[in-house]
């Protein structure tokens, strides 16, 4: 796995545990347990879900957009 499929991982293993509510330790004990955020934390820093919704933008996955932005809305949430 190159560096770019490792970064592309990390944003979906963190869109699994934010945006989905899957368990990080699910993911730890996975064969590619990257993350872009702190999977330890509780509440994700606004910074990550932007860093998220910004990379899903970026290649263009519109449906993680959706939910990414439908998290944001249901807590409330000012990028």
């Amino acid at each position: 796995m190159n560096e770019e499929q490792k970064t592309h991982q990390a944003f979906i293993n963190s869109f699994r545990v934010i945006v989905l509510g899957v368990d990080f330790e699910e993911i730890i004990e996975s064969k590619y347990p990257f993350f872009v955020h702190n999977p330890a934390r509780r509440i994700p820093k606004k910074q990550n879900i932007k860093a998220l919704l910004d990379y899903f933008v970026e290649i263009r996955d519109f449906k993680k957009c959706i939910a990414i932005k439908k998290y944001i809305k249901e807590r409330q949430i000012m990028l």
